[in-house]
């Protein structure tokens, strides 16, 4: 089993590769660095609350808490 430190590093490097990624791409595409920016940190709020609402839905999945119905 993976000690939950490596799990959370692991993370955090893939979660930056994919930004450095989407920052890059939109500077190939054209877009001045600050609207790279603004449309990177929209990429990673977009990201965490994706990943927030999956986290919560499997901990009421799992505590019996749902009903079946989406949070």
């Amino acid at each position: 089993m993976e000690n939950p430190v490596q799990k959370l590093i692991m993370g955090m490097g893939a979660m930056a590769e994919m930004t450095h990624s989407f920052y890059t791409a939109m500077l190939k595409s054209g877009a001045s660095p600050q609207e790279a920016t603004e449309a990177m940190k929209a990429f990673v709020q977009a990201f965490w609350t994706d990943s927030m609402n999956s986290a919560r839905r499997k901990q009421q999945k799992g505590d019996g808490q749902n009903d079946g119905k989406e949070a």
